[in-house]
């Protein structure tokens, strides 16, 4: 995020804020910036849904004979929620698969 444009927004000038303001906002800026996401903070994101699936896959225990009637229900939905989740990590980490086939293919060139 660049300052002058979030000035720009509130029809502000930098001239117009006190040394305090100024020096906040720009500290408010740069905290901003550094939580910008990421493809590997995505990554994590990802994972971590995926650990949260497969621990309620394998801690599901019906308790009443309603959850043992939608336990084929249940696991139909962790199963679902698996793979879609399974299917965006690919989807990222392929760019990463294809520079390491690339360099593989350049590696064995120069052999």
């Amino acid at each position: 995020m660049n300052i002058e444009i979030l000035l720009d927004k509130f029809q502000l000038k930098q001239n117009q804020l006190s040394p305090e303001e100024k020096i906040t906002l720009e500290n408010w800026v740069a905290a901003i910036n550094q939580n910008e996401i990421t493809v590997d903070r995505i990554k994590i994101f990802i994972n971590g849904l995926v650990e949260n699936v497969e621990k309620e896959m394998t801690e599901y225990s019906p308790k009443t004979i309603i959850d043992l009637l939608f336990m084929k229900r249940r696991k139909q939905q962790l199963d679902a929620r698996l793979r879609c989740y399974l299917m965006l990590r690919e989807f990222l980490s392929t760019p990463e698969r294809a520079k390491q086939a690339m360099e593989r293919a350049i590696q064995n060139i120069k052999k």
